[in-house]
């Protein structure tokens, strides 16, 4: 078991990426990145934590994955509306610490993976929302 694991790990994230490489080329960007933003890689990852750890590690890490995703729309959002209008240096900044303070005010609660799977999709739809529009001068 230990080396089937061991040959899943080497084959499948080189895999994928291959794949996402591919579907990039032929369907085009906007393909490639809804391809990406699958969790074709955290589950696969689950799944070997889940046969070499435990059951209950996985259980764990998928829902720490979970509360991961309200952090990394926390850092999109932020970075939209940061770069929009000071740039990119200001941009990385406000998006690090805005994830930063999703995780501390994340790790401090305690949710039910149910409860956290509605919030990351509320937190996913509520951000498609308030998305800024481009401005009418980029900056650079």
């Amino acid at each position: 078991m230990v080396m089937s694991s061991l040959v899943l790990r080497l084959l499948l994230t080189p895999a994928l990426i291959a794949v996402a490489s591919l579907i990039q080329r032929r369907p085009g960007p906007v393909a490639g990145g809804l391809f990406v933003g699958l969790p074709l890689t955290s589950a696969p990852l689950l799944l070997l934590l889940g046969l070499d750890r435990g059951m209950s590690f996985a259980a764990h890490t998928a829902t720490a994955a979970l509360a991961g995703q309200v952090c990394v729309t926390a850092f999109c959002l932020a970075y939209a509306y940061v770069a929009t209008h000071r740039g990119w240096h200001h941009a990385i900044v406000a998006a690090t610490a805005s994830y930063l303070v999703g995780l501390l005010v994340l790790s401090g609660l305690s949710m039910s993976p149910w409860l956290l799977a509605v919030l990351v999709v509320v937190v996913i739809v509520v951000t498609l929302f308030v998305w800024p529009g481009l401005p009418a001068d980029p900056v650079a």
